[in-house]
């Protein structure tokens, strides 16, 4: 109808199902906007369904906790959230980890999210229960201006993609940033789209540490051409060959003076040169290098550490294979100032 839906008080779901259509079927140009002013808990593995529409400035806001605080036990089954506009969060969702409604306890949220919360925000489908749902944020993900905005997903088995860019807009940058990050038991695949733009530090989408996957993880998609982050980055899968997939265009990693590193898994281009720069500090990849046009030599390799101080602008390869299979990789460029470390 494009009115807005105001609970101006903690919600309890009692009946299954919650479900709010601000804009049924699209029928208006705009949904309406629906605001929570306080948590939002249930009985037993309810379910809550919020669409604002695809169209239009729909929004939506969470003014606390969705199912529970992080560590405390959740009756959310699934979240699902679409909106056009912005999907604002200010506490943490977390679900029950069993079904409501047949389906798996995910949290979907269809549209640009954006946090809040001057402080950690947790996003959580793994409660030790019964089953680990998906993570799935379609659009783009950012802050808020004048806040450090932290964020941890914890999905275990369950998948976590990221379909927009982290941190790309003005003053949106995110704090430290944790994404199936516990070793041993965060074993689901993560796929992420990209992180702020450009490669200057005023474009780090992440500035804190960046902790992306575990050594559990079965499958570390990065899927965009810009990741840029200004703190100690780590991008980690299971110890296996092909198990960071690079599938972006001429990708470019780009840290501040900050160590970057690429654990366990082994990395598999798709497009053009991989390129790694880290302004001063150490660069390190544990697993193998290869590209996917054997014969075709389009893949590259370029590692820059940056400027020396004696120390720290170094480049570490940890696999005995090195580099290429094949004749895949036309050409690979490693520039560490204070020393290259070949396996």
């Amino acid at each position: 109808s494009g009115d807005l839906v105001d609970f101006n008080a903690a919600v309890k779901i009692d009946n299954n199902t919650l479900t709010i259509e601000s804009n049924f079927g699209n029928a208006s140009d705009n949904g309406g906007n629906v605001e929570f002013a306080g948590a939002i808990t249930g009985a037993s593995n309810e379910n809550l369904t919020i669409n604002t529409g695809t169209k239009g400035t729909g929004s939506v806001t969470f003014s606390g906790n969705v199912g529970a605080a992080s560590g405390s036990t959740s009756e959310i089954s699934t979240v699902s959230v679409t909106a056009p506009t912005a999907i604002t969060l200010a506490g943490d969702i977390v679900t029950s980890g069993d079904d409501g409604d047949a389906n798996h306890p995910d949290i979907t949220l269809t549209g640009p999210v954006v946090l809040a919360k001057d402080g950690t925000i947790n996003l959580v489908t793994d409660v030790g229960a019964t089953l680990d749902g998906d993570i799935t944020i379609t659009g783009t993900l950012n802050g808020t201006n004048l806040q450090t905005n932290a964020l941890t997903i914890t999905s275990g088995a369950g998948a976590v993609s990221i379909g927009g860019i982290i941190g790309a807009e003005t003053n949106g940058a995110l704090g430290n940033v944790a994404i199936n990050a516990t070793d041993s038991s965060d074993t689901g695949t993560v796929s992420l789209a990209g992180i702020g733009s450009g490669t200057a530090a005023s474009g780090a989408g992440i500035v804190g540490t960046v902790s992306i996957g575990s050594n559990a993880t079965s499958l570390l998609t990065l899927a965009g051409t810009t990741y840029n982050t200004d703190g100690t980055t780590i991008y980690e899968s299971t110890a296996a060959n092909n198990k960071i997939l690079v599938t972006g265009t001429d990708p470019v990693f780009t840290t501040h003076d900050d160590a970057i590193s690429f654990e366990n898994g082994g990395i598999l281009l798709s497009a053009g040169e991989f390129e790694v720069q880290s302004g001063g500090n150490g660069i390190t990849i544990d697993g193998r290098i290869i590209g996917t046009d054997s014969g075709a030599q389009t893949e590259s390799v370029k590692l820059d550490a940056g400027t020396g101080d004696g120390t720290n602008a170094t480049i570490t390869l940890g696999s005995t294979t090195g580099i290429g299979s094949g004749d895949e990789i036309t050409s690979i460029t490693l520039d560490g100032e204070d020393g290259v470390s070949l396996s």
